[in-house]
């Protein structure tokens, strides 16, 4: 049986954390183990609220530990929208991140699905 941080567990977000970018991200940020284990990658925390561009900030940007890619990690307490989307790429285009993904509750349903 593994360890409690092997995994993430399903639950509402919302229901542990009040404010996305100030309770939420924070606890992200420090518990990257989980995400890079959901992605099978080795992530390094970099910096959160990374300025990319004149006034736009990315949640956190990671390193993957193994081969120094950069990988943008952006999220949200809701169901993904276009918008967000569109800022990631935007994100991963700006500071050259070529691993990029978004947390959020599920996918709208103007959401491009790959």
């Amino acid at each position: 049986m593994g360890s409690e941080k092997d995994s993430f567990e399903r639950m509402e977000i919302c229901s542990k954390w009040k404010d996305e970018a100030k309770e939420f991200t924070p606890w992200l940020a420090s518990n990257l183990d989980l995400v890079g284990n959901s992605i099978g990658k080795k992530l390094k925390f970099v910096e959160r609220e990374k300025k990319v561009g004149s006034f736009w900030y990315l949640d956190i940007l990671a390193i993957e530990s193994d081969t120094g890619v950069l990988v943008a990690i952006e999220n949200q307490f809701g169901v993904s929208d276009t918008d967000h989307f569109g800022r990631l790429i935007a994100y991963s285009t700006g500071l050259n991140a070529r691993i990029a993904f978004g947390l959020q509750k599920g996918s709208g349903a103007n959401t491009l699905k790959f």
